[in-house]
């Protein structure tokens, strides 16, 4: 069993040979700049000696080649797959990742007006309350900062890109 000529199945025990392990990707995320939504994430094969991936669409032996092991990217989903040129070991399933929405806000004076800008990284679209209702079903599309009154003592915000969600952002 230590030398792998036998394995336990269950209450069975299986004599080799056995067939190769699939290949897959082992993905870990480096850093996160959340002014800009941009990620580096290191990719590294398994039981293979390439990574191809492809931007919104599961990837395949014809999507793009990564050159080195190390991918910088703002877009939202990224599917990779690992291969084996050698063909000892079979394709394994397409690895996806998702990048994720941070809202920034900030409040400012703008004449004798207070104002709430909203920003979201990477870019996306962002919809807010001013009455502490639910900005998915309730709140307003934000275009460009908008004037507050000292009434208006909570700001809820989400934001939303190719079917991601932000965590509801609270100002």
């Amino acid at each position: 069993m230590h030398q792998d000529a036998w394995r336990e199945q269950g209450n069975y025990v299986d004599k080799g040979p056995f067939p190769q392990p699939a290949t897959e990707v082992k993905l870990q995320e480096l850093e996160r700049d959340d002014d800009t939504g941009e990620v580096r994430l290191r990719l590294t094969p398994v039981n293979a000696d390439q990574t191809h991936y492809e931007v919104g669409a599961d990837a395949t032996e014809a999507s793009a080649k990564l050159q080195g092991r190390e991918l910088t990217t703002a877009d939202m989903h990224l599917s990779f797959i690992a291969l084996d040129s050698k063909g000892e070991h079979e394709t394994g399933d397409p690895l996806t990742w998702h990048n994720r929405i941070t809202l920034k806000s900030r409040v400012f004076t703008d004449g004798a007006q207070r104002k709430v800008e909203l920003r979201a990284a990477p870019s996306a679209d962002i919809r807010y309350t001013t009455d502490g209702s639910d900005p998915k079903t309730g709140g307003g599309s934000y275009q460009e900062p908008f004037a507050v009154t000292k009434a208006v003592s909570l700001v809820l915000a989400i934001g939303d890109k190719a079917g991601i969600t932000s965590e509801q952002h609270q100002r």
